[in-house]
């Protein structure tokens, strides 16, 4: 192993992509395929922190239990639970005992009876609810992030069958039959149709019928204002996005016959900062319909302590002295992703508009500037940039001293002269350099 990028108070993690070194994981809520190996938090047995997991093998929750005096049995826990995908928070209350194990009873639902893992700080044991019984294993986060939970949208249209169809047997899956018309295609009825079935044994799609847009955003839960929890939630929903218009939504709606196929189509998120009553994520989107449609993706920082959106002119003095240092990064940033071409200006690869705005979000340790084209395809979609640390932006006087996130930099030392700006890059879900 090797240090981790300043400030960060880790390790770099050897294993990653050819030709890059893992400085610092980003965790996810959810991991996929492209996580970097992140490490257990510490302490994970002390109930001051969110924990992530699922009951039985498909109910997704989070918890944000807290510490609350003695009580009956041990130490008392109230805190809060939500189910992705559920409406509202549930209360909750219970105990810790001295001998590690915990009971937390959802107000009005079921109980949590378990035991903390001192090895790996997992809470594992059993919810019950109405007499039955299911399996619950929830992963400790990091005592400094906000609880977090999913939440789905979707929009389902169904395509029509053809006039003809009206005099055939029906089926459970859909089928070609032609007459002196021609072919005609038919689909079940709305309620039978599935949005996939089995390719034909020449390795064709099967035509569904089935048009969909589904999208999956953060939701934040257990903030101490109410009234904060609703601004911050309306934020991270997905009205406003371009994957979510009223007119896309329409068209999946109205799923019309098309030779193209079925349009499907959906949007996501990646989390790349919740530390400090802040977050920071990039949201992405688009569709397919014989061809694949992909939006720009949308940076988005919140302030949870005010519940407001924060831009990045709330940061620095000026966006053009911001970009100015991303200059010394691009020697790092084309070792790492090669460039298929270089515009005359480099810098052109960080503006996402004609007036030349940047793509920026937050990631531990300072802010990450988004590439926009020009690299590797699979590095633009997911999400690689430069990040300028917290350090050397203070060194150049770049940071505003009344910046409402000044707090992520209070009691920074500006990097002495001589150590770059920039010392890791953004590359999936971790903070990476090259070898």
């Amino acid at each position: 192993m090797t240090p981790g990028p300043p400030g960060s108070g880790t390790t770099a993690l050897e294993s990653g992509p050819p030709g890059l070194v893992v400085q610092r994981a980003i965790r996810q809520l959810e991991p996929d395929t492209s996580d970097y190996p992140a490490e257990r938090p510490a302490n994970g047995c002390d109930f001051l922190r969110p924990y992530r997991g699922r009951i039985g093998a498909e109910t997704r929750l989070t918890i944000r239990p807290q510490t609350a005096g003695k009580g009956p049995g041990g130490q008392r826990l109230t805190g809060w639970l939500r189910y992705d995908g559920g409406s509202a928070s549930i209360e909750l209350d219970g105990v810790l005992r001295p001998d590690g194990s915990f009971s937390l009873q959802e107000k009005g639902a079921g109980a949590l009876e378990g035991v903390c893992s001192a090895a790996d700080g997992v809470l594992r044991g059993t919810y019950k609810l109405k007499g039955k019984s299911l399996p619950f294993e929830l992963q400790g986060r990091d005592p400094g992030e906000a609880a977090l939970h999913q939440s789905e949208v979707q929009e389902l249209g169904f395509m029509p069958s053809s006039p003809a169809c009206a005099g055939q047997p029906r089926r459970k899956t859909p089928f070609f039959f032609s007459n002196d018309q021609g072919p005609h295609l038919c689909f079940p009825e709305a309620k039978d149709r599935k949005l996939s079935y089995p390719s034909t044994e020449e390795g064709h799609e099967v035509p569904t019928g089935v048009c969909s847009l589904r999208v999956t955003s953060l939701q934040v839960f257990g903030l101490a204002s109410p009234e904060i929890e609703r601004a911050v939630n309306g934020l991270l929903g997905p009205e406003g996005r371009p994957w979510w218009s009223p007119e896309l939504r329409r068209t999946v709606k109205t799923c019309a016959y098309n030779a193209l196929g079925e349009l499907r189509g959906g949007g996501g998120y990646r989390l790349t900062f919740n530390e400090q009553g802040a977050l920071g994520l990039v949201q992405r989107g688009g569709y397919f319909q014989h061809q694949s449609t992909t939006f720009s993706p949308e940076s988005l920082v919140i302030d949870l302590a005010a519940g407001r959106r924060v831009e990045l002119g709330e940061l620095v003095t000026s966006e053009g002295a911001l970009l100015q240092e991303v200059r010394g990064c691009l020697p790092l940033y084309f070792k790492a992703f090669p460039p298929f071409s270089r515009p005359e200006d480099p810098l052109d690869f960080f503006s996402w508009s004609p007036g030349g705005k940047p793509l920026w979000t937050l990631v531990p340790g300072g802010i990450a500037l988004l590439a926009r084209y020009g690299t590797r395809m699979e590095s633009a979609l997911e999400g690689s940039g430069v990040v300028l640390s917290f350090e050397g932006l203070l060194r150049a006087g770049v940071l505003k001293e009344a910046s409402p996130l000044r707090r992520l930099w209070q009691g920074l030392a500006p990097a002495p002269q001589g150590v770059p700006t920039c010392t890791s890059l953004l590359h999936r879900n971790g903070l990476v350099s090259p070898r």
